[in-house]
This record gives C-alpha cells, sequence and structure tokens, in this order.
C-alpha cells in the first residue's frame, strides 16, 4: 500500500524512481547529473537516521522494541534452544 501512494502521489510531483540502477540508466543516457545524488544520498541518510531512532527507542526500553523474548515470562524458551 505504501509503495502505491509512493507512486500516486510522489510521482508526479518529482519524478521519484524507487530504483537506484534505473536512475543512473536514464541520467548516464540523457547526461543530466544535476539531482542524481538525492537517490543515492537519501537512502543511506535515511538508514542512519532509523538506526539513530531504534538505538534511543532501545536505550529509553520502549515498549516498542521488543526483541529480547528470554526475559519475558509470556514466551518460555525450552532447555537448549
Amino acid at each position: 500500500m505504501l509503495i502505491a501512494v509512493y507512486i500516486a502521489f510522489e510521482s508526479p510531483l518529482s519524478g521519484m524512481s524507487m530504483n537506484p540502477a534505473r536512475s543512473f540508466g536514464s541520467a548516464l543516457i540523457a547526461n543530466q547529473w544535476d539531482g542524481i545524488w538525492v537517490y543515492f544520498v537519501a537512502p543511506m541518510l535515511a538508514m542512519l537516521l532509523a538506526v539513530g531512532v531504534y538505538e534511543r527507542m532501545r536505550a529509553a526500553k520502549s515498549p516498542l522494541v521488543t526483541a529480547d523474548f528470554k526475559s519475558s515470562p509470556h514466551y518460555p524458551i525450552a532447555e537448549g534452544a
């Protein structure tokens, strides 16, 4: 659903591409390198931002970050697992 929203609303405004290889190929053929950097830099910045948010939530012991099942009485772990 999220991809459909991206395509429906963002593509007409910015010509958004969800595949950096497709963006690179189009820029190569057209020899226009003006905005190609954003397709390579933005995903890396978004990943770093996501890691930062996750680490802050984990440090605050947020209930949204619940990957530790060993400490939960609701999910007993069998011996030897």
